[in-house]
């Protein structure tokens, strides 16, 4: 079994800054590859949903506070992790998507490059907005 499958039991909804179990009602994930386990994840229930909604609603405004050029910084840090772990990623995509390794390599290729794509695409509308003052 691949080493990313150990460290990848049981996935939680993640709400308000952690990670929760949620109801008690689970869902396997099957590889196509082979039909062994990779994980469960949680089938959310409505309470479950109105939660995730209430913190969204919560954070909003410290969020919708902050610069663009703070914001962006969250995506910067989303394109580094990406790259950091691509291998694990990509064998992940293989694993639970039965896609073959190629496949999965220009999925994550993709990824990282539209993350690219919308950091440029800030930033041009920053100086845009600058240069407008």
């Amino acid at each position: 079994m691949p080493a990313i499958l150990d460290k990848i039991t049981e996935i939680h909804n993640f709400i308000n800054g952690q990670f929760v179990s949620g109801s008690n009602h689970r869902l396997d994930v099957i590889s196509p590859l082979d039909g062994n386990l990779i994980s469960t994840v949680a089938l959310s229930t409505e309470s479950d949903l109105e939660n995730a909604v209430q913190a969204a609603g919560n954070a909003f405004p410290g969020w919708s506070g902050r610069t663009a050029k703070e914001r962006v910084q969250v995506l910067y840090k989303y394109r580094e992790l990406l790259e950091k772990h691509r291998d694990e990623l990509v064998e992940l995509c293989h694993i639970e998507n039965g896609k073959t390794l190629g496949e999965s390599k220009a999925e994550g290729d993709g990824e990282t490059r539209d993350t690219r794509s919308v950091q440029v695409w800030i930033r041009y509308k920053m100086e845009s907005l600058v240069c407008e003052i």
